[in-house]
């Protein structure tokens, strides 16, 4: 779908959680993603691709990031709408969500040089490394809920006959 096709679709799915002025995209790839601004905030609402994920799937990420900051971790919160939904459907089996906003800068760009001598790429990536470390033992410390699905992105899922994103 062009940008300007899924604009009109955000614009339209943004009013479920309130009125803010038109969305501004941010990436349209396996989800468009958009920054808003509602009334409570920035925000980056989520247009998810049809039959890319289950609606399970998408509840369960949104669990995790709920868990994840009620460990500590600056992550994402989803946000509910107005009538208090995690999610909003849309036609043709497209599911909205939208999650709190967190301040950043990229750390690089696919196929640019990073910036910076390599002392400062050094200490990026340590950060980078402790942050990755504080996320998979804050989901260790989990208890999964029953109904939690979500794809597993683990030698089979990556490698074996029938791959998530299919064969390289």
């Amino acid at each position: 779908m062009t940008d300007a096709g899924v604009l009109a679709i955000a614009v339209a799915a943004a009013r479920a959680w309130g009125d803010c002025p038109p969305p501004r995209l941010i990436s349209n790839r396996e989800n468009a993603v958009f920054e808003v601004v509602l009334p409570t905030g920035r925000a980056a609402l989520r247009l998810h691709r049809a039959g890319y994920q289950t609606e399970a799937a998408i509840r369960s990420e949104l669990w995790w990031l709920e868990a994840l900051a009620g460990q500590g971790l600056r992550v994402p919160v989803p946000l509910l709408t107005r009538a208090g939904d995690l999610l909003c459907r849309l036609g043709g089996g497209r599911v909205v969500s939208v999650v709190g906003w967190i301040e950043g800068v990229p750390l690089g760009a696919a196929g640019v040089p990073l910036p910076g001598d390599a002392e400062t790429q050094r200490l990026w990536h340590r950060a980078l490394g402790r942050n990755i470390a504080a996320l998979h033992n804050a989901t260790d410390r989990l208890s999964l809920p029953a109904d939690f699905e979500r794809p597993h992105w683990d030698s089979d899922g990556l490698l074996g006959e029938s791959p998530l994103w299919g064969r390289f």
